[in-house]
């Protein structure tokens, strides 16, 4: 028992932020959330794919 409150314990705890935006704005706006952190890097990396391609970050990468 000490052992799963102690993974549940932690894992709120990193979850804490998400959790409390989640409470605010309702699972869809969560989920909302969830969407655009995940895709973050994708489109970041698409940007510095198109930079590179065209030289504009070609230099510094």
């Amino acid at each position: 028992m000490k052992i799963h409150t102690f993974l549940s314990n932690g894992i709120f705890r990193r979850s804490s932020f998400f959790m409390g935006v989640g409470g605010l704005v309702g699972f869809e706006g969560l989920a909302i959330i969830f969407f655009v952190w995940a895709m973050i890097p994708s489109t970041a990396g698409i940007i510095f794919s198109l930079g590179y391609y065209f030289g504009d970050c070609g230099e510094y990468v």
